[in-house]
């Protein structure tokens, strides 16, 4: 570094830029030394390494490794290439195991025979009968019942109409209306239903057996009118008329949809008596829709109509039952006599009786 005396001797305009070039040389040096003092503060302050810590010392339990055996004999792999092991999954619990459903391959069930000459020629109605077997099966009931109503107006009276429209009912908890069907059925006897015959009997014969419902009861909602029967001297058969008046007690809101009349019709051959067959009677006839909402009589007509080929067989009386909320309101006959007959299966209210229209 040049002496201040050195510096004197330069030349005059020299002196002042020599002098500016010590003075920022200093200023760096001094700088230097600041940062290096300032890196040697931070050095002393890091934090010793982990590594050089003392870690005391932990004895540890040596446990041996677990010795694996194989097994005495492995199941075999398939050879061919491609092939795949059968998987077995494990049988599911007894809880879990859910009944099987009844599909539509149930009423694919041989069905009862039908006396000769009478099976449904017409292929609509055998159409419209089985597509109520298919409801009943998919749990439609309304649907079938609706269906086999129709096929019956069709084709009135048939045992294997009768009997779907019994099991339909049975489905639905319709005990006395399925015993009332199979009962219908029964009255046919082997030469007019066949197997329907046999089918009807075993059902009637495991139905419980039901009260007999009394006339006094706790329910007087409907009378049942004086009845009147005259034969039509016009017609070329045997055709007698019976009208049945229905009277509603004052105050009265009668609900037609639990109200029943079974109406029964009977044949004389000598001297025995029997129920004439369903397809003897006509479908029954309100005169007028019914409202029950007055004193006045709604009447109901139904008519027997003997057999082109009459035989010894003749009209011989009547019976009608009127029943209300499977209460019965009154019951008339003629010959009183008639009134000691007993209606098959022992049924009461509910019986699905085809004489009659619906009263709505």
């Amino acid at each position: 570094m040049a002496s201040r005396t050195d510096l004197m001797k330069l030349p005059s305009n020299l002196a002042p830029q020599v002098a500016l070039i010590s003075l920022a040389l200093l200023a760096l040096v001094e700088v230097i030394l600041v940062v290096q003092a300032a890196g040697k503060r931070i050095a002393d302050a890091r934090p010793t390494p982990l590594a050089s810590l003392a870690t005391p010392t932990v004895a540890v339990q040596q446990i041996p490794p677990p010795v694996f055996t194989p097994p005495s004999s492995l199941p075999e792999l398939p050879t061919a290439l491609g092939k795949v092991a059968p998987m077995t999954p494990p049988p599911l619990p007894s809880a879990l195991v859910q009944p099987q459903t009844t599909t539509l391959a149930s009423s694919m069930a041989p069905r009862p025979p039908l006396p000769p000459g009478r099976e449904i020629k017409n292929q609509q109605i055998m159409d419209t009968v089985e597509g109520a077997r298919q409801a009943r099966i998919l749990g439609d009931m309304q649907a079938a019942l609706e269906a086999l109503k129709a096929a019956d107006l069709n084709e009135p009276g048939h045992p294997e109409i009768l009997s779907e429209m019994a099991m339909t009912y049975e489905a639905m908890g319709l005990g006395d209306k399925s015993q009332s069907a199979w009962s219908r059925v029964r009255a046919m006897g082997l030469s007019g239903a066949g197997g329907y015959y046999r089918l009807a009997v075993s059902k009637l014969s495991s139905a419980p057996e039901e009260p007999t419902a009394q006339v006094a009861s706790n329910i007087k909602a409907l009378k049942l009118g004086k009845c009147e029967i005259e034969r039509d001297p016009s017609s070329k058969r045997e055709k007698w008329t019976l009208r049945i008046p229905l009277v509603a007690v004052e105050g009265e809101l009668i609900d037609t949809s639990v109200m029943d009349i079974q109406i029964y019709f009977f044949e004389k051959s000598g001297e025995r008596i029997e129920q004439a067959a369903p397809e003897r009677s006509s479908t029954g006839r309100w005169k007028a829709t019914p409202v029950f909402a007055t004193s006045k009589p709604e009447m109901l007509t139904v008519d027997y109509i003997a057999p082109a080929q009459q035989g010894n067989k003749f009209f011989h009386g009547y019976m009608v039952k009127v029943y209300y909320k499977n209460q019965l309101m009154g019951e008339q006959a003629s010959p009183e006599t008639l009134l000691q007959f007993k209606p098959p299966g022992k049924n009461r209210a509910g019986a699905d009786n085809a004489l009659l229209p619906p009263a709505n």
